[in-house]
Protein backbone atom coordinates (compact mmCIF):
# COMPACT_ATOMS: atom_id res chain seq x y z
CA UNK A 1 0.00 0.00 0.00
CA UNK A 2 2.82 2.41 0.67
CA UNK A 3 4.55 1.59 -2.47
CA UNK A 4 1.32 2.93 -4.13
CA UNK A 5 1.04 5.88 -2.75
CA UNK A 6 4.86 6.54 -3.29
CA UNK A 7 4.08 5.71 -7.03
CA UNK A 8 0.97 7.68 -7.54
CA UNK A 9 2.77 10.49 -5.82
CA UNK A 10 5.35 10.10 -7.96
CA UNK A 11 3.23 9.76 -11.19
CA UNK A 12 1.64 13.13 -9.79
CA UNK A 13 4.94 15.10 -9.99
CA UNK A 14 5.12 14.10 -13.03
CA UNK A 15 1.70 15.07 -14.70
CA UNK A 16 2.49 18.62 -13.22
CA UNK A 17 5.74 19.04 -14.50
CA UNK A 18 4.14 18.23 -17.86
CA UNK A 19 1.77 20.16 -17.55
CA UNK A 20 4.23 23.14 -16.58
CA UNK A 21 6.40 22.61 -19.62
CA UNK A 22 2.78 22.45 -21.74
CA UNK A 23 1.89 25.86 -20.56
CA UNK A 24 2.86 29.16 -22.07
CA UNK A 25 2.56 32.83 -20.91
CA UNK A 26 0.67 35.22 -22.60
CA UNK A 27 4.13 37.05 -22.77
CA UNK A 28 6.03 33.81 -24.40
CA UNK A 29 3.10 32.90 -26.67
CA UNK A 30 3.22 36.80 -28.19
CA UNK A 31 6.98 36.69 -28.56
CA UNK A 32 7.21 33.15 -30.15
CA UNK A 33 4.39 34.24 -32.51
CA UNK A 34 6.16 36.97 -33.58
CA UNK A 35 9.41 35.34 -34.16
CA UNK A 36 7.54 32.74 -36.01
CA UNK A 37 5.28 34.88 -38.31
CA UNK A 38 8.34 37.96 -39.33
CA UNK A 39 11.64 36.04 -38.61
CA UNK A 40 12.46 38.36 -35.79
CA UNK A 41 13.20 39.12 -32.61
CA UNK A 42 10.38 41.68 -30.75
CA UNK A 43 9.99 43.24 -27.59
CA UNK A 44 6.36 43.95 -25.56
CA UNK A 45 6.84 47.56 -24.21
CA UNK A 46 3.11 47.44 -23.05
CA UNK A 47 0.59 44.83 -22.23
CA UNK A 48 -2.77 44.98 -20.55
CA UNK A 49 -6.28 42.99 -21.21
CA UNK A 50 -9.61 44.23 -22.85
CA UNK A 51 -12.85 42.65 -22.52
CA UNK A 52 -10.89 38.72 -21.46
CA UNK A 53 -8.79 39.92 -24.91
CA UNK A 54 -4.79 39.67 -23.94
CA UNK A 55 -3.43 43.13 -26.11
CA UNK A 56 0.64 43.93 -26.07
CA UNK A 57 2.20 46.94 -27.74
CA UNK A 58 5.29 45.23 -29.09
CA UNK A 59 8.40 47.14 -31.50
CA UNK A 60 11.42 44.93 -33.17
CA UNK A 61 13.96 44.51 -30.58
CA UNK A 62 16.62 46.20 -33.27
CA UNK A 63 14.55 49.44 -32.65
CA UNK A 64 15.33 49.67 -29.04
CA UNK A 65 17.59 52.08 -28.16
CA UNK A 66 16.69 53.84 -31.53
CA UNK A 67 14.27 57.26 -32.53
CA UNK A 68 12.15 54.81 -33.88
CA UNK A 69 11.36 53.14 -30.26
CA UNK A 70 9.91 56.75 -29.82
CA UNK A 71 7.87 57.42 -32.63
CA UNK A 72 4.57 55.87 -32.79
CA UNK A 73 4.56 55.49 -36.91
CA UNK A 74 6.21 51.85 -35.85
CA UNK A 75 4.10 51.73 -33.04
CA UNK A 76 2.05 47.63 -33.76
CA UNK A 77 -0.51 45.96 -31.54
CA UNK A 78 -0.76 41.96 -31.14
CA UNK A 79 -4.36 40.36 -30.31
CA UNK A 80 -4.38 37.49 -27.96
CA UNK A 81 -8.02 36.54 -27.46
CA UNK A 82 -9.02 33.64 -24.64
CA UNK A 83 -10.17 31.50 -27.62
CA UNK A 84 -9.41 31.57 -31.20
CA UNK A 85 -6.08 32.76 -33.54
CA UNK A 86 -3.53 35.31 -32.46
CA UNK A 87 -3.47 38.50 -34.67
CA UNK A 88 -1.27 41.39 -34.70
CA UNK A 89 -1.19 44.51 -37.26
CA UNK A 90 2.66 44.85 -37.60
CA UNK A 91 1.92 44.42 -41.36
CA UNK A 92 0.66 47.72 -41.45
CA UNK A 93 4.11 49.18 -40.30
CA UNK A 94 5.77 47.50 -42.90
CA UNK A 95 3.26 48.21 -45.55
CA UNK A 96 4.01 51.76 -44.66
CA UNK A 97 7.51 51.55 -45.36
CA UNK A 98 7.26 49.60 -48.43
CA UNK A 99 5.23 52.71 -49.92
CA UNK A 100 7.80 54.48 -48.44
CA UNK A 101 10.47 53.09 -50.86
CA UNK A 102 8.39 52.29 -53.62
CA UNK A 103 7.98 55.66 -54.31
CA UNK A 104 11.55 57.09 -53.59
CA UNK A 105 13.05 57.09 -56.53
CA UNK A 106 10.63 58.93 -58.10
CA UNK A 107 10.68 61.62 -55.55
CA UNK A 108 14.33 61.53 -55.55
CA UNK A 109 14.44 61.79 -59.11
CA UNK A 110 12.42 65.02 -59.04
CA UNK A 111 13.33 66.24 -55.80
CA UNK A 112 16.67 64.98 -55.21
CA UNK A 113 17.93 62.54 -52.24
CA UNK A 114 16.88 65.28 -49.20
CA UNK A 115 13.46 63.66 -49.13
CA UNK A 116 11.05 61.73 -46.29
CA UNK A 117 8.39 60.18 -47.45
CA UNK A 118 6.18 59.31 -44.92
CA UNK A 119 3.08 57.61 -45.94
CA UNK A 120 0.57 55.57 -44.82
CA UNK A 121 -1.59 53.24 -46.77
CA UNK A 122 -5.40 53.39 -44.62
CA UNK A 123 -7.64 50.37 -43.96
CA UNK A 124 -7.50 47.06 -43.78
CA UNK A 125 -4.67 45.31 -45.85
CA UNK A 126 -3.66 41.80 -47.25
CA UNK A 127 -0.43 42.44 -48.26
CA UNK A 128 2.41 43.97 -46.17
CA UNK A 129 3.97 45.03 -49.02
CA UNK A 130 2.82 48.16 -51.25
CA UNK A 131 2.66 47.32 -54.91
CA UNK A 132 0.71 44.03 -53.79
CA UNK A 133 -1.70 45.55 -51.86
CA UNK A 134 -2.16 48.66 -54.39
CA UNK A 135 -2.94 45.76 -57.11
CA UNK A 136 -5.50 44.44 -55.02
CA UNK A 137 -7.22 47.39 -54.08
CA UNK A 138 -6.87 48.60 -58.19
CA UNK A 139 -9.63 45.67 -58.54
CA UNK A 140 -11.77 47.18 -56.17
CA UNK A 141 -11.26 50.24 -57.72
CA UNK A 142 -12.58 48.98 -61.14
CA UNK A 143 -15.01 46.70 -59.70
CA UNK A 144 -16.82 49.90 -57.50
CA UNK A 145 -15.90 52.84 -58.92
CA UNK A 146 -18.12 54.66 -56.56
CA UNK A 147 -17.03 53.17 -53.57
CA UNK A 148 -15.19 55.09 -50.87
CA UNK A 149 -11.89 53.48 -50.62
CA UNK A 150 -9.23 54.19 -47.79
CA UNK A 151 -6.82 56.77 -49.55
CA UNK A 152 -2.88 56.41 -49.37
CA UNK A 153 -2.50 59.44 -46.99
CA UNK A 154 0.56 61.17 -45.25
CA UNK A 155 3.18 63.71 -46.35
CA UNK A 156 6.35 63.87 -48.71
CA UNK A 157 8.89 66.28 -46.81
CA UNK A 158 11.02 68.06 -49.42
CA UNK A 159 14.18 69.76 -48.59
CA UNK A 160 15.09 72.14 -51.53
CA UNK A 161 15.66 75.86 -52.03
CA UNK A 162 12.87 78.11 -52.30
CA UNK A 163 14.44 81.97 -52.37
CA UNK A 164 12.62 83.28 -56.02
CA UNK A 165 9.53 82.77 -58.34
CA UNK A 166 11.40 80.84 -60.14
CA UNK A 167 12.28 78.62 -57.58
CA UNK A 168 9.03 78.12 -56.86
CA UNK A 169 7.58 77.79 -60.43
CA UNK A 170 10.22 75.18 -60.69
CA UNK A 171 8.62 73.01 -57.79
CA UNK A 172 5.12 73.64 -58.75
CA UNK A 173 6.32 71.63 -62.29
CA UNK A 174 8.16 68.79 -59.93
CA UNK A 175 4.77 68.23 -58.43
CA UNK A 176 2.51 68.34 -60.84
CA UNK A 177 5.16 65.42 -63.14
CA UNK A 178 4.88 63.46 -59.50
CA UNK A 179 0.80 64.16 -59.83
CA UNK A 180 0.95 62.52 -63.68
CA UNK A 181 2.88 59.95 -62.17
CA UNK A 182 0.61 59.06 -59.93
CA UNK A 183 -2.27 58.89 -62.38
CA UNK A 184 -0.12 56.34 -65.06
CA UNK A 185 0.44 54.09 -61.87
CA UNK A 186 -3.50 54.76 -61.11
CA UNK A 187 -2.89 55.71 -57.48
CA UNK A 188 -3.94 59.26 -58.24
CA UNK A 189 -8.01 58.71 -57.12
CA UNK A 190 -7.72 58.19 -53.88
CA UNK A 191 -4.85 60.16 -52.52
CA UNK A 192 -4.94 62.17 -49.92
CA UNK A 193 -1.06 63.45 -49.45
CA UNK A 194 0.68 66.59 -48.67
CA UNK A 195 4.25 67.80 -50.00
CA UNK A 196 6.54 70.73 -47.96
CA UNK A 197 9.01 71.80 -49.20
CA UNK A 198 11.51 73.40 -46.23
CA UNK A 199 15.11 74.56 -46.32
CA UNK A 200 18.10 72.09 -47.00
CA UNK A 201 20.55 74.08 -45.27
CA UNK A 202 18.80 72.81 -41.94
CA UNK A 203 20.70 69.92 -43.01
CA UNK A 204 24.50 71.56 -42.88
CA UNK A 205 26.23 69.70 -39.50
CA UNK A 206 27.55 73.61 -38.57
CA UNK A 207 23.82 75.00 -38.40
CA UNK A 208 22.97 71.89 -36.20
CA UNK A 209 26.07 71.96 -34.17
CA UNK A 210 25.61 75.69 -33.66
CA UNK A 211 23.76 78.38 -31.51
CA UNK A 212 21.66 79.41 -34.73
CA UNK A 213 19.78 76.27 -34.07
CA UNK A 214 19.29 76.78 -29.93
CA UNK A 215 17.44 80.17 -30.90
CA UNK A 216 15.41 78.57 -33.41
CA UNK A 217 14.71 75.87 -31.22
CA UNK A 218 13.66 78.68 -28.37
CA UNK A 219 10.94 80.57 -30.59
CA UNK A 220 8.20 80.74 -29.91
CA UNK A 221 6.19 82.34 -32.90
CA UNK A 222 6.54 81.22 -36.32
CA UNK A 223 6.80 85.25 -37.21
CA UNK A 224 9.73 85.57 -35.08
CA UNK A 225 11.39 82.16 -36.52
CA UNK A 226 10.69 82.19 -40.23
CA UNK A 227 12.40 85.60 -41.28
CA UNK A 228 15.10 84.66 -38.68
CA UNK A 229 15.33 80.83 -40.40
CA UNK A 230 15.51 83.05 -44.14
CA UNK A 231 17.87 85.66 -42.96
CA UNK A 232 20.57 82.94 -41.57
CA UNK A 233 20.46 80.17 -44.12
CA UNK A 234 22.46 82.20 -46.78
CA UNK A 235 25.63 81.67 -44.25
CA UNK A 236 24.88 77.59 -43.95
CA UNK A 237 25.10 77.66 -48.20
CA UNK A 238 29.08 76.44 -48.35
CA UNK A 239 29.14 74.06 -44.80
CA UNK A 240 25.66 72.71 -46.47
CA UNK A 241 27.69 71.46 -49.73
CA UNK A 242 30.23 70.46 -47.59
CA UNK A 243 27.77 67.65 -45.56
CA UNK A 244 28.16 64.59 -46.58
CA UNK A 245 25.06 63.25 -47.66
CA UNK A 246 25.26 60.11 -45.09
CA UNK A 247 25.24 62.75 -42.37
CA UNK A 248 22.09 64.99 -44.14
CA UNK A 249 20.84 60.79 -44.35
CA UNK A 250 21.33 60.20 -40.52
CA UNK A 251 19.60 63.64 -40.07
CA UNK A 252 16.82 62.82 -42.03
CA UNK A 253 16.26 59.40 -40.43
CA UNK A 254 16.56 60.38 -37.12
CA UNK A 255 13.27 62.43 -37.47
CA UNK A 256 10.27 61.63 -35.37
CA UNK A 257 8.09 60.89 -38.57
CA UNK A 258 4.46 60.82 -36.29
CA UNK A 259 5.45 64.55 -35.31
CA UNK A 260 6.68 65.59 -38.45
CA UNK A 261 4.85 68.12 -39.27
CA UNK A 262 4.70 69.40 -35.91
CA UNK A 263 8.58 69.37 -35.45
CA UNK A 264 8.80 71.64 -38.84
CA UNK A 265 6.20 73.73 -37.18
CA UNK A 266 7.74 74.46 -34.13
CA UNK A 267 11.53 74.62 -35.62
CA UNK A 268 11.61 74.48 -39.39
CA UNK A 269 9.74 76.48 -42.23
CA UNK A 270 7.17 76.11 -44.84
CA UNK A 271 8.79 77.18 -47.63
CA UNK A 272 6.28 76.06 -50.08
CA UNK A 273 3.33 73.67 -48.95
CA UNK A 274 0.74 72.25 -51.11
CA UNK A 275 -2.05 69.09 -50.52
CA UNK A 276 -3.04 66.77 -53.54
CA UNK A 277 -6.42 65.11 -53.25
CA UNK A 278 -7.91 62.44 -55.65
CA UNK A 279 -11.33 63.81 -57.13
CA UNK A 280 -12.63 60.10 -56.63
CA UNK A 281 -11.61 60.54 -52.53
CA UNK A 282 -12.88 63.88 -52.42
CA UNK A 283 -16.15 63.32 -54.22
CA UNK A 284 -16.81 60.01 -51.83
CA UNK A 285 -16.65 61.61 -48.87
CA UNK A 286 -18.15 64.92 -50.53
CA UNK A 287 -15.59 67.24 -49.35
CA UNK A 288 -16.54 69.56 -52.27
CA UNK A 289 -19.88 69.81 -49.97
CA UNK A 290 -18.69 70.97 -47.23
CA UNK A 291 -17.98 74.47 -46.61
CA UNK A 292 -15.71 73.78 -43.87
CA UNK A 293 -13.28 72.27 -46.27
CA UNK A 294 -14.25 73.42 -49.47
CA UNK A 295 -12.09 70.67 -51.25
CA UNK A 296 -11.68 71.64 -55.30
CA UNK A 297 -12.08 68.73 -56.98
CA UNK A 298 -8.99 69.13 -59.83
CA UNK A 299 -8.04 66.77 -62.08
CA UNK A 300 -4.55 68.37 -62.38
CA UNK A 301 -4.78 68.55 -66.40
CA UNK A 302 -2.46 71.61 -66.01
CA UNK A 303 0.17 72.84 -64.16
CA UNK A 304 -1.98 76.03 -62.84
CA UNK A 305 -3.80 73.39 -60.98
CA UNK A 306 -0.98 73.03 -58.49
CA UNK A 307 -1.47 75.50 -55.85
CA UNK A 308 0.37 76.47 -52.34
CA UNK A 309 -1.40 77.18 -49.37
CA UNK A 310 1.98 78.41 -47.90
CA UNK A 311 4.41 80.44 -49.34
CA UNK A 312 6.40 81.38 -46.24
CA UNK A 313 9.84 81.94 -48.28
CA UNK A 314 8.20 85.59 -48.75
CA UNK A 315 8.81 85.84 -44.90
CA UNK A 316 11.99 87.52 -45.14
Amino acid sequence: MKDKKILWAGLGILLFVFILKGFKSPEKKILEYLKDKYKEEFVIELMGKRNSEVRAEVLPKKYVGTIRQYDSYYSSTVFLPPYGEIGDNYGAVLLKESANEYFRPKLEELFGKNILPVLTLEGGYDFPDFKKEMEKRQIKFRERPDGVFSPLSGGIYIFGRVESEEDREHYRKQIYEFIQYLKAENMFDYINITLTITDERLLSKEYNDGEDFKKVRDMKSGFERYPFINNIMPKYSEDFNRTSQEYKDNLLNSKIKSNLFEEISKRGIFLLHTRIRGDKYIKSRKLDEDDRINAKVKLYENIDEVEFSYEDYKLK
